[in-house]
């Protein structure tokens, strides 16, 4: 049994208590990492973590289903295309995406963009889904989860995310599974070059899961997060941002 500090406020007990543990599992794993010196010692240690993190999903999330994607709207602009689409990720729970595609009709890479804390309507989250397309790539846009489109009472994953924690599948699991899932939508469409992979990147969470992604998907060759690498220490423990359970 652990005796709390009484000269901590009780509404601070719980959140003392499991950050204190945390840092510690934390600063032991970092300690571990810093002192692999070979590839096998490597290769033993990201087995372990991605067993571990794998294991925190649950099964219902991992179990693929019929993506029943169907376009809603269509768009074409003076130097790129649109379309407007959804698809479920698990039975009954829509993803709202946005396809950007060069203007010419043809075959080619494909760049899926998950969208930060926002909306994938944004001027900075378009733009440069926009530049991809001018530039020879199809690009896959998708809202968080909690945004859909919009940001408003009840539809913010700052807020409402948290009751996920009630179930067992929080928005950060719903969210990597709705980014994993578009790969298989890609997979579906004749206009997509996919030999060589797809990449992924995304701006602050959508950084955020676009690390996290990066390394349970064959499928995904490359990756570049933007504006969202930090350490677990600094960004769980210290800054306390677990508040977005998506990230």
């Amino acid at each position: 049994m652990r005796v709390l500090n009484p000269s901590i406020q009780p509404h601070n007990q719980l959140w003392k208590l499991t950050g204190l543990l945390a840092r510690e599992q934390l600063e032991a794993h970092n300690n571990r990492r810093n002192g692999l010196s070979t590839l096998e010692e490597w290769e033993e240690m990201r087995s372990g973590m991605w067993k571990a993190f794998m294991t925190a999903f649950p099964p219902l999330l991992l179990e693929k289903c019929q993506l029943n994607a169907r376009v809603v709207s269509s768009y074409t602009f003076e130097h790129y295309r649109i379309e407007n689409l959804l698809f479920e990720s698990i039975p009954g729970w829509e993803v709202n995406a946005t396809l950007y595609l060069p203007k010419e009709p043809g075959r080619y890479p494909a760049v899926i963009c998950p969208t930060g804390s926002s909306t994938k309507t944004r001027t900075g989250y378009q733009r440069p889904c926009q530049i991809f397309a001018r530039n020879g790539y199809i690009a896959l846009s998708l809202d968080p989860i909690g945004f859909a489109g919009e940001r408003k009472r009840m539809n913010d994953c700052f807020v409402t995310g948290q009751n996920g924690f009630l179930t067992g599948i929080w928005c950060q699991a719903n969210y990597i599974v709705d980014v994993l899932r578009c790969l298989d939508y890609l997979d579906t469409r004749p206009d997509v070059r996919r030999e060589k992979g797809y990449a992924l990147t995304g701006l602050s969470l959508g950084g955020h899961i676009t690390g996290l992604c990066g390394w349970m998907d064959d499928r995904i060759a490359g990756i570049a997060p933007v504006c969202s690498v930090k350490s677990h220490l600094q960004n769980d423990i210290i800054e306390r941002y677990p508040a977005q359970p998506s990230s």
